[in-house]
């Protein structure tokens, strides 16, 4: 038996039972045999970073967080990554540390996949320091695996590493987060604790039953979203090479324009968002049907309760909504609307029994190209869109005091099958279009969604009511 098949048969039955007890984190911790599982947060430093001092400030931040302690000193065959200095890689760059710098970019990416593959080792947390050429830039990359951190836990641990890193722990927190209703911080709660009612009695079967009807008719349905859209006889990329992200500050007068839009039509800028892209869907989906599928990111964060918005651990569950995409700009809105808040309540279960599905799924012995295929038919659906809202955390320095972030993009995992995570966050008070993406889906991302889908959300917010008209859609596959 190998090293590595012993550490599996270790961790093996203390994991399946936390599997299914957590779904939330479970889903990713067996998934990771079949896709990479860590999200991105991506900062341009103006000024170079000192690795020894990032090193120190990584290894003393880890030990602040009692579940990544415990992961990375467990005796269940987890290489205990903070003991071997192998938690941050540093880099050199000959392109410019510019998120628009394509070699950047590819490179970045290829480093992540290196760092993170399928066949690497288990490592929750990784940290890539880039240096530029001429040392008055660095980037800083911080890979946080989903099943032990959403994207708001990796805000929180970023925000402890670069104070960490600035010599300020310990200073009192800024007004507005002392301000919240605070449970433990840095606490990483299991989900049996913070939903009981999900696992008493005869919910967990009942779940069971549900979660698999649903399979069942998702399997058979006709009504799904698949936007593909290569380059023409390109061949598909390298696997390592296929996956790329976007960052784009909206305009600054589509900005604006959001909220009042909002307000005027009684809506969510998640609504507006939603239903843009609902439009793009209806233009660009390759077979077409009357509805746009597509997937949401819910959070049980803050549906939980406030008290537990600082806690550090997995909250996102993906819930799948149909909207017709031919509807009127306002009941277009209102079903999209109807659909979110019933995925938030109900909804839920359903999809967190898919969740405990698919968990046996992956370790089931069906061979990977089937398994893909599987989540691929009852996903129904390539894209997936999240909206993190306004990132509470001051990510305008490398801690207070500190060198000056210039940019910052975050974005998950591309997990299987989805091709295209749209994100819109407000960092700074901008907000922002995070997109990653696999370029054999996507050979020209700015033309083939970034402008038509800003155009599609400039015509919905568009406060003079004219008539929409009619697109040039000469990319679309016909």
């Amino acid at each position: 038996m190998t090293t590595i098949e012993a550490q599996e048969k270790a961790m093996t039955m203390d994991s399946h039972l936390r599997a299914h007890r957590d779904p939330l984190s479970g889903f990713f911790r067996w998934g990771r045999r079949l896709f990479p599982i860590a999200n991105s947060h991506v900062c341009i430093v103006e000024g170079e970073l000192d690795p020894n001092r990032l090193r120190h400030a990584l290894q003393t931040t880890l030990g602040r967080f009692d579940h990544l302690h415990d992961l990375l000193t467990a005796d269940e065959g987890i290489r205990r990554t903070h003991l071997s200095g192998n938690a941050l890689t540093v880099i050199s760059s000959e392109h410019p540390l510019d998120f628009d710098s394509t070699g950047f970019r590819e490179n970045l990416m290829a480093q992540v996949a290196r760092n993170n593959g399928v066949n690497r080792d288990y490592e929750p947390v990784h940290l890539l320091l880039v240096h530029s050429a001429d040392r008055r830039r660095s980037c800083l990359h911080l890979s946080i695996t989903h099943d032990v951190a959403d994207v708001k836990s990796g805000n929180i641990f970023l925000v402890e590493l670069m104070r960490e890193y600035a010599g300020t722990t310990g200073e009192t927190a800024p007004e507005s987060a002392t301000e919240r209703e605070q449970g433990p911080r840095f606490e990483h709660l299991p989900l049996e604790r913070l939903r009981p009612d999900w696992f008493a009695g005869w919910a967990p079967v009942v779940r069971w039953a549900r979660a698999n009807l649903e399979i069942t008719r998702r399997m058979a349905t006709r009504a799904r979203t698949q936007i593909s859209l290569p380059a023409s006889g390109a061949n598909p990329s390298p696997p390592e090479g296929d996956v790329d992200f976007r960052h784009i500050v909206l305009p600054q007068q589509l900005r604006e324009e959001l909220p009042l839009a909002a307000r005027r039509y009684n809506v969510t800028i998640n609504t507006l968002f939603s239903a843009a892209l609902v439009r793009y869907i209806g233009r660009y989906q390759r077979r077409r049907h009357p509805l746009a599928v597509y997937t949401i990111a819910i959070s049980l964060r803050k549906l939980i309760g406030a008290a537990y918005a600082e806690t550090f651990r997995s909250y996102m569950i993906d819930c799948t909504l149909r909207v017709p995409h031919e509807l009127e700009d306002q009941k277009l809105f209102s079903r999209i609307e109807a659909q979110t808040a019933a995925a938030r309540q109900e909804g839920l279960e359903v999809e967190l029994g898919r969740m405990e599905s698919a968990i046996t799924l992956f370790k089931s012995p069906l061979p990977r190209a089937l398994v893909l295929w599987i989540m691929k038919r009852t996903q129904g659906t390539n894209i997936l869109y999240s909206n993190p809202g306004v990132i509470e955390e001051d990510f305008s320095t490398v801690g207070p005091g500190g060198p000056s972030i210039s940019a910052m993009t975050i974005f998950s995992c591309l997990v299987p099958p989805y091709d295209l995570v749209i994100h819109t966050p407000t960092i700074g008070g901008r907000l922002q279009l995070d997109l990653v993406y696999r370029r054999s889906s996507f050979s020209d991302i700015d033309g083939q969604f970034v402008k038509p889908f800003l155009w599609e959300l400039e015509q919905l917010v568009d406060a003079r009511g004219n008539e929409r008209q009619t697109r040039d859609s000469s990319v679309v596959n016909s």
